[in-house]
């Protein structure tokens, strides 16, 4: 019974430790990319690029990017940010993020998509597995367990609930919504997308009084991003 009670312990311990320490601390600097484009009304700069469990990563094992951008308005006119999208390695638009919950989700169904159609290994994709592994051994334990063990993932999954509130609070307070920009007015904010290889382009769309307009930013510079070397087997970014 001690033995079972112990183990019980270690699953507590292992449940609540994973799900409640995912936030890091002491985010170092990251490397500043300076990938820009404009035309006659609109600048925008990619200052950064968070990678999970890179440079300047604030939360470990994410499953998203994070691409920190700065607009400004070059104009006479104000000018109205309504789009940030990404053209992904099959030529399609990605829609941005404003869930951790359902990024990490989206990011698992396109890892499959860019393995089989693209034949793109992503790297970045391992992470979220923590209650899994725990689910895992709880079933390899005797009954008893089980049933002592039920209080321990309730536990775990309010913890795990609480973590992903705040996840959504720090996503919501980085993030850009849509915005109006004077003539020289200057505003930078992040735009969260799922785990992308070697993404094209980012694509902002805004509106210059009643026309809508597109700017495209070549990422050329990124190609690689994500991608597992050929022959290798897939790690964490």
């Amino acid at each position: 019974m001690i033995k079972r009670l112990f183990i019980l312990f270690l699953i507590v311990v292992f449940i609540s430790g994973c799900a409640t320490t995912r936030f890091i601390s002491n985010p170092t600097l990251p490397q500043e990319l300076k990938i820009s484009g404009k035309d006659e009304n609109l600048e925008v700069v990619l200052n950064y690029l968070i990678i999970p469990n890179g440079p300047a990563a604030w939360v470990k094992d994410a499953l998203w990017d994070e691409y920190v951008l700065s607009f400004r308005d070059i104009s006479d006119k104000a000018v109205s940010v309504q789009k940030v999208r990404l053209i992904d390695p099959r030529g399609q638009y990605i829609e941005r993020g404003f869930n951790p919950f359902q990024l990490e989700e989206e990011t698992k169904s396109l890892a499959k998509i860019y393995t089989e159609m693209v034949g793109l290994e992503v790297v970045g994709t391992v992470g979220m597995v923590a209650i899994d592994a725990a689910a895992m051994l709880l079933g390899t334990a005797f009954i008893p367990i089980g049933i002592l063990a039920g209080p321990a993932m309730m536990m775990g999954q309010n913890a795990k609930g609480q973590d992903m509130l705040k996840l959504q609070k720090e996503l919501e307070r980085r993030q850009t919504f849509n915005f109006t920009l004077a003539p020289n007015g200057n505003y930078t904010g992040s735009a969260f997308f799922p785990i992308i290889p070697s993404p094209k382009a980012l694509v902002v769309e805004y509106m210059k009084g009643n026309e809508m307009r597109v700017l495209e930013l070549s990422l050329e510079k990124l190609a690689g991003l994500h991608v597992a070397p050929k022959g290798s087997k897939k790690t964490s970014s």
